[in-house]
């Protein structure tokens, strides 16, 4: 299956219940992505810190994690299990400038997660 993937966002709906991953995020970036995947027909997916690869209508409660660098290595393996859990064989990930500050981690997560998951892994900047 081929997905698009975004990075969650700091941008985001502090309501106490658990709202669907789509409608949790609230920057412009995420608002990008949710309209990218209806155009393309895609499904979509977010990449976060706290867990992992999660599908646009995955309820989450309001947190506030950034993923760190140390933070990488422990989850390359949860997220490589969550891609190939949902059939993911190519993922374009939706993306800053790597060396946009705070993308770093997240650039070494999702490649290293599909290197181990044997999926193809493309970038696109936005």
């Amino acid at each position: 299956m081929r997905v698009l993937c975004a990075i969650c966002s700091k941008d985001k709906n502090h309501a106490e219940d658990l709202l669907p991953a789509a409608k949790r995020y609230t920057s412009e970036r995420i608002k990008n992505a949710v309209s990218e995947s209806q155009i393309r027909g895609l499904p979509l997916f977010f990449l976060s810190g706290e867990f992992g690869l999660i599908s646009k209508d995955e309820p989450i409660p309001d947190y506030d994690h950034k993923l760190g660098e140390t933070e990488v290595e422990g989850l390359v393996e949860k997220v490589a299990s969550q891609i190939a859990r949902h059939g993911i064989s190519e993922l374009i990930f939706l993306a800053k400038k790597r060396k946009t500050p705070g993308w770093g981690p997240y650039y070494r997560l999702i490649e290293k997660a599909c290197s181990q998951a044997g999926a193809r892994l493309l970038v696109e900047k936005v």
